[in-house]
């Protein structure tokens, strides 16, 4: 029963990060969000084209005026991108579903894992 208790605890061990990093997604904010400053993850905004900008950091995002948004570029340089041009603006949120569901199945796979490993070195269980 000792061997159970420490591969259940393994278990526990490996789905806490796992669950602290988690898993995110890219949801729809709207333009003004966007140019009011609102967004405070990674953005990704998505060009009529087809084309994706990544925008790390929202707070380096310089409005001029309404028709274009202007960023920081990591080499310091400025981009511009004209508010026609944009299909969609998508901010990266935390996702509870994926990350609970994720960590079910993984730790559903460790514990078949860990069980069939006991069952190979220890034989069946014995209970009594």
């Amino acid at each position: 029963m000792k061997n159970c208790k420490s591969i259940l605890f393994a278990l526990m061990l490996l789905n806490i990060p796992m669950f602290i990093t988690g898993c995110y997604s890219y949801y729809i904010i709207s333009r003004d969000d966007l140019l009011n400053k609102k967004a405070e993850k990674k953005v990704k905004i998505i060009l009529k084209d087809k084309k994706e900008v990544f925008i790390e950091n929202p707070k380096k995002i310089i409005i001029t005026d309404y028709d274009e948004i202007g960023y920081l570029r990591s080499d310091s340089t400025t981009a511009k991108i004209s508010l026609k041009e944009v299909d969609e603006i998508l901010e990266q949120k935390f996702d509870f579903g994926k990350t609970f569901f994720s960590t079910f199945w993984v730790s559903a796979a460790a514990l078949l894992a860990a069980l069939l490993m006991y069952f190979i070195i220890y034989g069946p269980l014995k209970f009594g």
